[in-house]
C-alpha cells in the first residue's frame, strides 16, 4: 500500500490546521529534526559549505555553540574561508593604528611627548 503524501497534506490543509502545505511541510520537518537533532548539524554543515548561510547562523541553525561547530568543522576537514587583506591594505591599518596608539598617549600627557618607551619612539618616527 503506497502513501499518497499529497493527498494527506491537501487533506490537513482542508482541515485548517494548517493555512497552508508549507506549513504542513515545515511543522513536519521541525517534528522530525527534533527526532533526529543530529540531522541539524548536518544540514547545517551542508549550508555553510554551499556559502548559503554565515558560519555564525550555520551554528545557530546546528544548534550548537560558534566555537563547537568550528571544531566540528577543523575535524572533518572543512576549511573555514577567511578574508585577506592586501598587503598594503594591512600595511595601511596598522600604520592607523599605531598613529592612533601615539595621539592617545600624547593626549593622556596633556599634550607633552613622553616616549620613554622605545616603542612609542619607534612610532614617533613613522609619524615623521
Amino acid at each position: 500500500m503506497s502513501i499518497n503524501y499529497d493527498q494527506e497534506i491537501d487533506a490537513l490543509v482542508r482541515t485548517g490546521v494548517y493555512r497552508d502545505r508549507g506549513e504542513v511541510i515545515q511543522d513536519a520537518l521541525n517534528t522530525f529534526l527534533a527526532l533526529k537533532s543530529n540531522l541539524r548539524l548536518e544540514i547545517a554543515i551542508e549550508l555553510f559549505k554551499s556559502d548559503e548561510v554565515s558560519l555564525l547562523r550555520a551554528s545557530e541553525i546546528a544548534g550548537i555553540n560558534f566555537y563547537i561547530f568550528k571544531k566540528i568543522l577543523n575535524d572533518r576537514g572543512i576549511k573555514i574561508p577567511v578574508d585577506v587583506e592586501t598587503t598594503d591594505v594591512m600595511d595601511r591599518q596598522i600604520e592607523n593604528f599605531e598613529k592612533l596608539v601615539l595621539l592617545s598617549h600624547i593626549r593622556k600627557n596633556n599634550g607633552v611627548r613622553c616616549l620613554y618607551a622605545p616603542q612609542l619612539a619607534v612610532l614617533h618616527s613613522r609619524l615623521q
